[in-house]
């Protein structure tokens, strides 16, 4: 398939996305999905003002799913440990609004949840962890435990209304197919809702085979579709029969649709400190009073970041091998041209110590497997206009100052295409812009391009303490959003250092030495905003985090941790020589692990 001929149906992100939704839907959360609440039947496709069918026995099926959820046993074990909180870790987070850490004494729970069972011989040496919030017990579920007591409660009152409803709409993304399937699975599997669906139009094509993948779903009425603009979403989140909304997109998205135009205010709870302060759902001391917004109801959001990727310099006295470079320059332009760069994870910024030696042996590597990949199509509505400005304020910051410890430059790079322009938008290049200083650095804006920038910090001497440092404090201040980050650590980095990054980075993924595409894949991890996250009148990069596939209530933040270099050739590589062969293989195994299935995997990676 030429790669000018498509935008979004692109061989090597389709069978990319085809992983990622199988890895989704059927390891974890198959085993969940027998008694949930019906949604009769299919919303028909582009109606202005949809028209929602209203579930029969409600509240008798809702006691029934979640009963049959306490029959079913308990949840899968999970290993747990007390992690303690530093004083001066302790002061940050409280500074950020955090209300369960004191000067004193404080820690966390903190739970081993990937890899399981076989899984670890796919993943070896690659740790997934779930860190709970400071002072919160470990607990499961909490949401479908409340429906599950509302429910009997009701039914001991003799409440006989089977209208009450619990319905979600979910506004899907228009970027990426496993994370409309994600969201939809979140809503029904850990909020206990039903789902209208409704269709982002650039990617609307893709409607019909995720209600072919969710068929006894969509058939037994759990999910139903909507199709249209933004018209039909608001007139879908204004009906009285949806309980709730959730959004993957923008902040202004968010804040069209729960202000409509109106002045925001602060509604509820308590709102204090920086980046990712505010209080909402996911907080049990004080929620934000939804009614009192214009929508009047309670919307959750994934709403994007700008992502850093900090690279640590090796101890005094190690350094980076040429293996390494060629490894870490390919790992990184797997984040930054993945789906085009039209992702909320892409890799933007590129966090550098200026006084490392290896600096430009790095830059040199970087720029080198960048310019080997082909140009994409930027298919999504704006991307090109992003670009423009991107390179125009390049230009004009090139022109009106320089960076410490060098000037910086703009590059195109990327091996071109037959045409310059398709019928689903034009080619770009991909743009990597070089020593920027931290104080020039573009930090509030996706770019959704291609666009990445190279920061380089100085004062830090090539220590990777002092950088380290620099580092996660511009990122906590200065990147907007909270949503992930990776961290590149070489195996000569003092471990304390490593650990104290992780623990102060405040994102709701941090992947330690693998990208951020692995953290958003792995189901058993959260993907969201570092919580608590924000509130209706200020929601920065969101207010919840999805995926949870084991019900983890009061959580922070996820930590994928991997090997310094991971063997064989990864999935999300776009370099892969077999993805399309190993992605089939990748299918068949998480859709049903074995020993067989392992073995064909390995055979494809091997392949690569």
């Amino acid at each position: 398939m030429d790669a000018c001929d498509v935008g979004p149906e692109a061989g090597e992100m389709f069978f990319f996305q085809f992983f990622q939704f199988f890895f989704f839907s059927f390891r974890f959360f198959v085993r969940r999905l027998l008694f949930l609440p019906p949604f009769r039947s299919v919303v028909s496709p582009f109606q202005p003002t949809p028209q929602f069918p209203s579930p029969t026995n409600k509240k008798q099926q809702y006691a029934d799913t979640l009963d049959g959820l306490d029959r079913d046993g308990s949840y899968p074990p999970l290993s747990l440990r007390e992690r303690e909180i530093p004083a001066e870790e302790a002061a940050e987070l409280s500074a950020a609004g955090e209300q369960g850490v004191s000067s004193s004494s404080s820690s966390q729970l903190v739970a081993d949840v990937f890899p399981c069972d076989i899984e670890a011989a796919l993943f070896g040496g690659v740790r997934g962890e779930v860190w709970l919030r400071p002072g919160k017990p470990a607990t499961q579920a909490r949401d479908l435990k409340e429906k599950k007591k509302k429910t009997k409660n009701r039914k001991n009152d003799g409440d006989n209304n089977d209208d009450e409803t619990n319905v979600a709409l979910v506004l899907g993304a228009g970027n990426q197919l496993p994370a409309v399937v994600l969201d939809v699975l979140h809503k029904l599997v850990v909020e206990g809702d039903v789902v209208a669906l409704k269709m982002n139009p650039v990617n609307d094509y893709l409607g019909p085979f995720i209600s072919s993948a969710l068929e006894p779903l969509v058939t037994a009425g759990f999910v139903a579709f909507l199709y249209g603009g933004g018209n039909v979403g608001a007139a879908a989140a204004e009906d009285p029969r949806v309980s709730s909304v959730h959004l993957t997109g923008s902040g202004r998205t968010f804040d069209a649709l729960v202000w409509k135009g109106q002045a925001k205010k602060k509604v509820g709870g308590k709102k204090e400190g920086d980046k990712g302060a505010a209080k909402n759902e996911n907080d049990d001391d004080s929620s934000p009073a939804w009614e009192e917004t214009p929508l009047g109801k309670p919307v959750t959001g994934e709403l994007g970041c700008v992502t850093p990727v900090i690279v640590l310099p090796p101890a005094p006295g190690s350094s980076f091998s040429e293996a390494d470079l060629a490894y870490w320059a390919d790992e990184l332009v797997a984040g930054i041209v993945n789906n085009a760069a039209h992702n909320c994870l892409a890799s933007e910024l590129i966090l550098t110590d200026g006084e490392w030696p290896q600096r430009g042996e790095f830059l040199e590597a970087l720029t080198r497997r960048l310019d080997a990949e082909p140009r994409r199509v930027a298919y999504y509505p704006g991307s090109a206009d992003r670009m423009r400005s991107f390179v125009e304020s390049s230009s004009s910051s090139n022109s009106s100052s320089t960076s410490t410890p060098s000037s910086s430059k703009t590059l195109e790079l990327g091996q071109p295409q037959p045409v310059s322009e398709t019928p689903n938008g034009p080619v770009l290049p991909w743009t990597l812009r070089t020593g920027v200083g931290p104080e020039e650095a573009a930090t509030q804006e996706e770019n959704w391009c291609g666009a990445v920038q190279e920061v380089a910090f100085s004062g830090c001497g090539g220590d990777p303490a002092k950088f380290a440092d620099a580092a996660v404090a511009f990122a906590n201040s200065k990147c907007s959003g909270t949503l992930s980050c990776v961290l590149v650590a070489h195996p000569s980095v003092d471990a304390a250092t490593v650990d104290a990054a992780i623990a102060r980075l405040r994102y709701g993924s941090v992947c330690v030495n693998v990208s951020n595409l692995l953290g958003f894949c792995v189901p058993a991890l959260t993907w969201g905003a570092w919580l608590p996250g924000g509130t209706p009148e200020e929601i920065g990069t969101g207010n919840v985090a999805v995926h949870n596939a084991y019900l983890l209530d009061h959580v922070q933040k996820s930590v994928l941790r991997a090997p310094w270099r991971f063997r064989p050739a990864h999935l999300w590589s776009s370099g892969h020589r077999n993805l399309e062969g190993a992605c089939e293989a990748s299918c068949d195994f998480f859709s049903g692990p074995g020993v067989v299935g392992l073995l064909r995997v390995a055979a494809a990676a091997l392949r690569g």
